[in-house]
C-alpha cells in the first residue's frame, strides 16, 4: 500500500471517529428481523461440546454481531424538564398550544416561522 493511500484511509478513520463512529460495519447490512436457522441436534452436540484439541471448534462457526455497550441512563436537560412541567400544566388543548407557543426552551424556535400544534377533532375524547 502506497503511503499516500494508507495517510489518506487512516485520515478517514480519524474523520469517523470525529464524527461519533462507535462500531464497525459488515460486508452486508445485518437482518436483526430475520430469525435465526434452527440448529440440528447434530449441531447443537457438536457446539455444546468443544474438543480441546481443535482450538477452532471453541469458536463460533458464525461471527457474532457487534453490541453496543450499555449507555449510562441520560437525565432531562433543563429545557426538557421545564417543557414536561408546561405541559402537565395544560388541562386543555388551547392550553397546551399556548404553553408550546410561550416556549422558549428549543432551538427550533430560532429559526421557525409556524407552530405546527394539532390535526383533528379536539371535542373527540378518544380515537
Amino acid at each position: 500500500m502506497e503511503a499516500d493511500t494508507h495517510a489518506a484511509l487512516i485520515a478517514a478513520l480519524r474523520l469517523q471517529l470525529d464524527w461519533g463512529v462507535d462500531e464497525a460495519l459488515a460486508e452486508l447490512p445485518l437482518d436483526r428481523s430475520a430469525r435465526a436457522p434452527a440448529a440440528t441436534p447434530g449441531q447443537a452436540a457438536a457446539e455444546a461440546e468443544p474438543s480441546p484439541s481443535d482450538p477452532d471448534r471453541s469458536r463460533p462457526a458464525t461471527p457474532t454481531p457487534l453490541r453496543r455497550p450499555a449507555q449510562p441512563a441520560r437525565l432531562p436537560t433543563p429545557a426538557a424538564t421545564r417543557a414536561a412541567a408546561l405541559a402537565a400544566g395544560a388541562t386543555s388543548l388551547a392550553g397546551l398550544r399556548e404553553a408550546m407557543a410561550a416556549f422558549d426552551g428549543s432551538p427550533l424556535r430560532e429559526t421557525a416561522t409556524n407552530l405546527v400544534f394539532a390535526d383533528g377533532v379536539p371535542d373527540r375524547a378518544s380515537c
